[in-house]
Parts: structure tokens; sequence; C-alpha cells
């Protein structure tokens, strides 16, 4: 079997990168990016589309509609990420499950984007740890063997 030829660093450095590999896996766990969770406004609101835009601005609506409409008042809506996002109150229903669509689907997409890159973000965490480990005791017994007497 391969693991009898590892000399004793050699298998402590094993179950030292195991150890820490299981941290990292507790780690990635706790704090893997949830769309409830992403809140960075202007991004989202970046990844909308044009149409979504203007009905938050409310430019789809004509002049007299929006002189009608009483002092501008507001229809909330709360997303899962605590966001909210205010509709002019004679937005129509239509409107507003588009842009609800629209908006949660750039979380989603924005969200994915962040895991990707925690994912790597935290096999880096692992690796270069592991690989400066291992490179710390092989450089220290190519020392420790240079001052062993040769017979």
């Amino acid at each position: 079997m391969r693991f009898n030829r590892l000399n004793g660093w050699q298998r402590l450095w094993v179950l030292a990168s195991v150890i820490y590999i299981l941290i990292i896996i507790i780690l990635a766990i706790v704090s893997f990016p949830s769309p409830e969770n992403y809140t960075e406004t202007d991004k989202i609101l970046k990844n909308l589309s044009t149409k979504s835009l203007d009905i938050l601005a409310g430019k789809s609506r004509g002049v007299l509609d929006k002189l009608a409409d009483e002092q501008f008042k507001r229809v909330t809506v709360k997303y899962p990420n605590d966001q909210i996002l205010e509709f002019l109150s004679s937005t129509n229903k239509a409107d507003i499950e588009y842009v609800s669509k629209d908006y949660w689907g750039s979380v989603t997409k924005l969200t994915n984007t962040k895991r990707i890159i925690f994912l790597f973000d935290m096999f880096l965490a692992w690796v270069v740890p592991c690989v400066i480990l291992y490179s710390l005791g092989w450089s220290t017994g190519w020392v420790i063997r240079g001052f062993k007497i040769i017979e």
C-alpha cells in the first residue's frame, strides 16, 4: 500500500491536511452564500433588464397617469433577501411580477457567481497552507539530512 511508504513526517502532514480540510468544509457550509443573504443592491440593479428599470422608474406610464397618481403613492415589495423595491401605486400587477422575476433572477445569478468564487477561495484556503506545510517539512528534513554523518 502507498501509505506504508510514507515516513512519519509525511503521515503527520496527511493527518494535518485531512483535519484542516474538515475545518474548511465546516466553515464553507456555515458561510456558503445564499440568495437570501445577497444584499448588494447596486450590483442587482445593474443586472436588471431595461424594461424592469423603466417600470421601477415609472417610465412605462403616460404623463397623465403620473399626474393622476395621488402624490406618487408607492407600493412596496419585500424580497427574501430583505430588500424592498418600491413601485408607483398605479403600476399593474403584471409589471410588478415581471420586475420581481427579473430581480430574483439577478439575485440568483449573482449569488451563483459568488458561490463559484467562494468555493475557489475555500479550495485555495486549503491547498496553499497544505503545500506550504509540506514544503517546510520537506526542506527541514533536507537540512537535517545534510547534518547527518555519512558512514
